[in-house]
């Protein structure tokens, strides 16, 4: 950090510049809003800012490459983003696990990261929702492939192992919703074919394996119908 420049505090903060970054997706105007975000990002590493980017910011930068719709290409810049985002998280992840370990005691520990562990569902599913909206093959691909990343990523660490006790959606890092917007993703495009595939696997997995502590809800088949 440069001592020697000013920081801005108390003025503003990270909600000033996601109103901003919301006003430019909004408009469909992505290379404003990734302009602002690396603003951002620099006046954070010149010690300018004592903030830097959150969640908010970084989905909120994504779902100005949905808005757009300039086709294919935006799908690869929307998931450059929430690498972005990604990483921002593992930091964040590492530095909060050694505040807890030296600070909070075992109840609050576990409390935090079941708290957290069900955040990090509902930001998935954000994720997942910026490419089910594209509409087209390519962004239900991906989105697909997202989901089935995370199942792949829950079946390394089995819910034994963790120090909660639960072994229901928390575990896997998804659920009902997660499939339902892919399934969403596919009926936007008018591929039946790969929704109904996709509504299978789930019963699979839920009914057949019991993998999974969820199945397919009236929503699930109701997508696939439409």
């Amino acid at each position: 950090r440069n001592p020697s420049a000013p920081t801005a505090t108390g003025s503003f903060d990270v909600a000033s510049f996601n109103i901003v970054l919301n006003a430019w997706s909004k408009c469909g105007n992505a290379p404003r809003a990734v302009a602002l975000l690396g603003r951002m990002e620099h006046m954070q590493g010149l010690g300018i800012l004592s903030f830097g980017p959150n969640e908010i910011s970084y989905s909120t930068v994504a779902d100005a490459w949905a808005r757009d719709g300039d086709g294919v290409g935006n799908v690869a810049e929307a998931e450059r983003v929430l690498h972005m985002m990604q990483s921002m998280r593992e930091r964040d992840g590492t530095r909060n696990k050694i505040n807890n370990n030296t600070t909070s005691s075992t109840g609050r520990r576990r409390k935090k990261k079941k708290n957290k562990k069900k955040e990090d569902i509902v930001s998935f599913n954000q994720e997942l929702d910026l490419f089910a909206r594209e509409g087209f093959p390519e962004a239900a691909e991906t989105a697909e492939a997202m989901l089935f990343e995370k199942l792949r990523e829950a079946a390394i660490s089995s819910p034994l192992d963790d120090d909660d006790g639960d072994e229901g959606r928390v575990i896997i890092g998804c659920d009902v919703i997660s499939f339902n917007t892919v399934l969403n993703a596919w009926s936007r495009c008018g591929n039946a074919q790969r929704a109904s595939a996709l509504l299978g696997r789930l019963e699979h997995l839920s009914d057949t394996l019991h993998v999974l502590p969820f199945g397919p809800n009236s929503v699930s088949y109701a997508t696939c119908i439409s």
